[in-house]
């Protein structure tokens, strides 16, 4: 009834309206666009009407044809997890050094390409690409001061490739200095032991690139001062500072500050998901542990409760089947008998696999064999008997008893027994070939049945036979004496099986 009712109240939960236990997924205020083509736009950033965007700055254009715009740069990527813009800009710096005067440098990045304050050229997101022959290409800052510089070297056309590494043969790279709100890139012709630079090269070029991007698509002997290059670039963007960021952030979201020019971000406190920006874009998700925790503990009590149910079974079935009895007996019984094994239904599904079918041994109209083998290496065999007679229970326990403390070459020896099924489970010692039956119905080149072994056979099946008889502390009757009960081992001595007395208990 506890699992019912713990299953009812995490199904209640989990059918709820989605609006009561979902965050909201809108990343744009309402009755506003959230894309642009394939470009999602998040406030502050919008489009469409005025209003769609925190303020003038934010404000973006989708043209006809749904590029997404920032003045006139194409925006591929918002992120605002990052506080990354990705743009497409042409960022190239070239110096022509056959051509007098064919030199450019893009100096005052920043001013050129964005209006809104505190964005900066990603020194993360971003890398300095330098190619040609006997190229220096420059990083530096809004004063001059130099922060970065790679070289490339070439002797002929075949260097000046574009591969993964740019180290430095045709193509080189560097990185973005960090902290810096204004990028000067530049690229020099520098002279090498009073060589020339190769003609195959005429200009040297320096270019900033997204990390993202497959530079080896780039045509390394382009003419980029005439065609211009467009490439995507990284920028970080910040609101200002602590007290403009609070302006900015919704409910449950907070003010973080970010290296990008030394601004701050909105984020949404811990325990909270969606977009920091909006009114109400960061929502709890308190509601879903909850329901997260209560179906695993719903799955943890269902097992819990059928461990509980499969022991109060097993306990059960003990009792049925005189295993108190059998408690008894070992306790006030001295010899032999102690080596009889009360083995548990755990110990019997790990020998033999959970009673896989490949473990089968052989089947009658009275159960199934299987072959296992205990934790410490013995091989055994398990008969899993059909039927059992409840009124004959004591007697059971009395021929367990009588059976384990047999003792010869020619007797199948009974290992104990397992009482926590519905019918009891008898484990015996492994006999490796096979029964008399197979052999006398179905001829075998290793072992044929010469009259002098069937002699053999018949003369240490009498032994047991006699010694059940005459020499065990009971007398016993097997009244089952037939080929298929007559078990041949690894040296092919007979052993009898399926003891039978009182009760009828078949065995293989």
């Amino acid at each position: 009834m506890q699992m019912k009712l713990l299953l009812g109240m995490v199904v209640m939960i989990v059918i709820l309206p989605s609006s009561t236990v979902t965050v909201r997924s809108n990343i744009s205020l309402e009755n506003c666009p959230q894309t642009c083509g394939d470009v999602s736009v998040p406030f502050p950033f919008g489009f469409g009407r005025p209003e769609c965007a925190k303020n003038s700055s934010f404000l973006l254009e989708c043209n006809q044809s749904s590029s997404l715009l920032y003045g006139n740069i194409p925006i591929n990527n918002i992120s605002l997890e990052d506080g990354t813009i990705t743009g497409i800009i042409y960022a190239v710096s070239y110096n022509c050094h056959r051509q007098k005067g064919r030199s450019r440098s893009v100096r005052n990045f920043k001013q050129q390409h964005i209006r809104l304050d505190r964005w900066i050229i990603s020194p993360t997101y971003n890398k300095v690409i330098g190619l040609g022959c006997n190229n220096m290409a420059i990083v530096a800052d809004r004063d001059g001061a130099l922060g970065s510089a790679c070289v490339s070297f070439c002797n002929d056309s075949a260097d000046i490739r574009i591969d993964g590494s740019c180290s430095g043969l045709g193509c080189c790279r560097t990185s973005i200095p960090k902290h810096v709100d204004q990028v000067n890139i530049s690229a020099f012709t520098i002279s090498l032991n009073n060589r020339s630079v190769p003609d195959v090269s005429p200009c040297n070029y320096a270019f900033v690139v997204a990390n993202s991007f497959n530079i080896s698509k780039i045509n390394p002997l382009g003419q980029w001062e005439t065609v211009p290059l467009q490439l995507p670039v990284v920028f970080e963007w910040v609101i200002g500072d602590h007290q403009g960021c609070q302006d900015y952030c919704g409910l449950n979201a907070e003010c973080s500050h970010s290296d990008a020019g030394g601004g701050f971000r909105c984020l949404c406190k811990p325990g909270f998901i969606g977009n920091p920006y909006l009114p109400l874009g960061c929502q709890g998700i308190s509601l879903g542990f909850t329901v997260v925790c209560l179906v695993i503990g719903a799955w943890w009590l269902s097992k819990m409760l059928k461990k509980r149910r499969k022991m109060k079974l097993r306990s059960q079935f003990f009792k049925q089947n005189g295993g108190l009895l059998l408690q008894q007996q070992l306790s006030s019984t001295k010899g032999n008998v102690e080596n009889t094994k009360i083995f548990s239904t755990k110990e019997l599904e790990r020998a033999t696999d959970n009673f896989n079918m490949n473990r089968i041994l052989g089947q009658g109209g009275s159960g199934t064999v299987y072959k296992g083998m205990l934790v410490d290496g013995r091989i055994i065999a398990v008969k899993k008997s059909k039927v059992l007679d409840k009124e004959k229970v004591k007697d059971f326990i009395n021929e367990v008893v009588i059976l384990t403390q047999i003792n010869h070459r020619n007797i199948v020896k009974l290992l104990g027994c397992c009482l926590e099924t519905e019918v009891p489970l008898l484990v015996y010692e492994f006999i490796s070939n096979g029964t008399l039956f197979q052999y006398i119905h179905d001829e075998n080149e290793d072992f044929p049945l010469s009259w002098e072994r069937r002699l053999t056979i018949a003369s240490e099946v009498a032994f047991a036979l006699s010694y059940l008889h005459s020499e065990a502390t009971i007398p016993i009757y097997h009244r089952d004496v037939k080929s298929s009960n007559i078990l041949l081992d690894e040296k092919y001595k007979a052993k009898v099986s399926d003891l039978i007395w009182g009760i009828k208990i078949n065995c293989y």
